[in-house]
This record gives structure tokens, sequence and C-alpha cells, in this order.
């Protein structure tokens, strides 16, 4: 499905950022590229720990007969 640049609120991967920024990056300074890299690891684990986490972020409704049908 296209979803035009411009319009980043449709985007179903916009909404897995905040809460990474929210729980795991704030305003830290990293004094090195593999600080940032093992905080994103940890974080993104962090998403996927619960079960239909990412789904329940991700599956707008115009994307929920999508959502349904992926395993």
């Amino acid at each position: 499905m296209f979803l035009p640049p411009y319009r980043p609120e449709l985007s179903p991967v916009e909404r897995v950022w905040e809460p990474l920024r929210e729980n795991h990056f704030g305003n830290d300074v990293f004094p090195t590229l593999e600080a940032v890299s093992e905080r994103l690891t940890e974080g993104l684990r962090s998403l996927i720990a619960p079960p239909n986490l990412v789904r329940s972020l991700t599956c707008f409704e115009w994307l929920k007969p999508l959502c349904l049908t992926s395993n």
C-alpha cells in the first residue's frame, strides 16, 4: 500500500520509535556508536518481549485487514 512520504503519522513504523525514544533513549549522550547500538538492541528486545505489543502499536484501523491475516 502506497504511503506518501510527507504523512509519517500513517506509517506504522513511526509508532515503534516513540516508546524507544521515551523508554530507552531520552536525552542521553552516548560515548560511542556501539553504545547507541547496544541501547537500541535492548529497546527493541523489550518491544518484542510482550506478545502483541508491536501489533498494538502499529495496527491502525485502515491496516487491520492486513494485520489480521499476517502471521
